[in-house]
């Protein structure tokens, strides 16, 4: 596993307390892929929250949807203390709030000015497919939510700012999602859920700094789902609010002099180049000095940069100026020539064979109802004013084919040996292994995720 002295990019996730979010349930996959892909260092703590020793090695910790738990009074502190002295948290709950999970989490958020309602949210007017996954628009001006228009939470519970945190000098709550003046709840108000009363401007996710530290409180995991694109993590700009509230948490430039943690899109295939030169040379503490180092060199010689950027771009235009001009030269002279070869060219050797052995193997997988007596001998051709049409055979003869046929139609088919064009899922296939780099490389860090314990190292 990869070492890093530095916590500023590594997240512990609480694996203690019957957690919802978890990275190697494939119902987060999506969110687990946006982690690794994300360069984070990650672990786990498997056996509470002990001490603060334990958690300052990370800069972030979340506390992904506790359910059936309790968090004892010693480990509320540790928490508690570690917040103060600079850490952050991200904590989320579920619908319900503490009575819905059946946890005792608000003991621990009372600590930061803020506590989960026992209730569900829903939304007459702006909601997805049901009232209870409710469209929010309404953003506070923050970090958090810049760029984003719109995110949909299902099945969430909403939170309540107590009274003391405006004499508290120490705590500075920011409610940055709000409901819709449409919205109401059930609540359960200690004896019996009380049915859809009016609950407009509901605050549903909160952002505050905490004396040193920072916190983050979410009121549903659903957000973080892979297991639909109307409410999870693709769901309108949830990834982006996500993703936002990441950088916010990992933000350094508090201690850092001339330091900015942002979040911006970068190319999958640059990133992973960047990071292979980062672990091979050692020119490079991390990937963010080669950024920065190429910003800057653009900066400095923008102008030759500009000027060869577009020289690059006139000859490229010119080579395929000419590469078109000469194809359709030749289009023109031989277009007669190619469609009376078409018309009189009788089935090839070649593709008469894969067409028998594709029919075989129709055949085969369909027990006969496909392709069993297919004879390419029989296939007759009729040219009727200037079009070529394939005549149905009256009488059909049987044909003999090896017994490994699907072998070697697989073998031709990997090789291209004679179609080299891969179809439209064969190339989005292809384009979303590339943006994840290795598909053995993510399953590989998913591995050395699950294997690891509270004091291993994070993993890279």
């Amino acid at each position: 596993m990869t070492k890093k002295n530095s916590n500023t990019k590594s997240i512990v996730f609480d694996y203690s307390h019957n957690n919802t979010l978890t990275l190697e349930s494939p119902s987060y996959a999506d969110f687990t892929e946006f982690l690794f892909g994300s360069s984070f260092s990650l672990g786990k703590i498997q056996a509470g929250f002990t001490s603060v020793e334990k958690l300052r090695k990370y800069k972030m910790c979340v506390i992904g949807g506790p359910r059936e738990t309790v968090f004892q009074p010693n480990e509320i502190e540790v928490i508690v203390n570690y917040v103060k002295n600079g850490g952050c948290l991200l904590v989320i709950n579920d619908e319900g709030g503490d009575y819905g999970t059946n946890t005792n989490l608000n003991e621990l958020t009372r600590n930061f000015g803020f506590e989960y309602n026992s209730d569900i949210i829903f939304d007459s007017m702006n909601f997805v497919s049901r009232q209870n996954r409710v469209v929010i628009n309404e953003f506070e001006p923050h970090l958090i939510t810049r760029n984003i228009d719109s995110i949909v939470q299902s099945s969430a519970c909403s939170i309540k700012l107590l009274d003391y945190i405006e004499a508290d000098e120490n705590i500075d709550a920011i409610p940055i999602c709000k409901t819709s003046l449409n919205s109401f709840h059930t609540i359960w108000n200690g004896k019996e859920w009380e049915e859809e009363q009016d609950a407009p401007r509901s605050i549903m996710s909160l952002a505050l700094n905490y004396y040193k530290g920072r916190v983050i409180a979410l009121t549903t995991v659903s957000m973080f789902s892979s297991l639909s694109s109307t409410y999870g993590f693709f769901a309108l700009n949830n990834q982006e609010l996500i993703a936002n509230i990441f950088m916010w948490l990992l933000d350094t430039s508090s201690n850092k002099k001339g330091s900015k943690l942002i979040n911006i899109s970068l190319d999958y295939n640059l990133f992973s180049w960047i990071e292979k030169l980062v672990q091979k040379e050692r020119k490079w503490r991390n990937s963010d000095d080669i950024i920065n180092f190429a910003l800057k060199y653009i900066k400095d010689n923008y102008k030759d940069v500009l000027q060869k950027m577009e020289k690059d771009r006139e000859n490229l235009h010119i080579e395929r100026q000419k590469q078109n001009g000469e194809f359709q030269t030749e289009s023109v002279e031989n277009v007669q020539d190619q469609e009376e070869n078409y018309i009189r060219t009788e089935i090839g050797t070649g593709s008469a064979k894969d067409l028998t052995e594709i029919m075989q193997s129709l055949s085969e997988v369909t027990r006969g109802e496909v392709g069993k007596d297919f004879d390419i001998k029989n296939l007759e051709f009729e040219i009727s004013e200037g079009k070529a049409k394939v005549v149905k055979p009256k009488k059909l003869k049987s044909l003999k084919i090896p017994e490994d046929n699907h072998k070697i139609i697989k073998k031709k088919i990997k090789k291209g040996a004679k179609n080299p064009l891969k179809s439209k899922a064969d190339k989005v296939i292809d384009e979303a292994l590339k943006s994840l780099g290795s598909f053995d490389e993510f399953s590989k860090k998913l591995q050395e995720f699950k294997t690891l314990v509270d004091d291993d190292e994070p993993v890279v």
